[in-house]
């Protein structure tokens, strides 16, 4: 027979996987409340779909910064401009700027 555990347990059991502490596998935690790790991580899966979680970059992410590829021709220009003469170190702090990599510059 298949058990049954409720939407409350399932939320408690994500929390307490998520926030463990570093010594605590998760296979002991399966263990400790007696579900296999796949239907634990499918919860944590299913968790995340209904309500993802932020992290440090959503916080800090500017809501005008675009993707390289939704660049327009002149700002592909003005950043390779820019670059020009810097040196790499430079470059790559102006990149983390602009959530772009070095590579998107070649």
């Amino acid at each position: 027979m298949r058990a049954t555990f409720s939407e409350s347990f399932k939320k408690q059991a994500v929390e307490k996987t998520v926030r463990r502490n570093p010594g605590v596998t998760i296979e002991s935690l399966c263990n400790e409340w007696g579900i296999s790790r796949s239907t634990l991580t499918r919860w944590i899966r299913e968790s995340k779909v209904q309500a993802p979680m932020k992290t440090r970059h959503d916080n800090n992410m500017n809501k005008t910064e675009k993707r390289p590829q939704d660049w327009s021709a002149e700002d592909k220009l003005n950043m390779v401009i820019a670059c020009g003469a810097l040196d790499e170190i430079s470059v790559s702090e102006l990149c983390r700027e602009k959530g772009i990599y070095p590579y998107h510059l070649e």
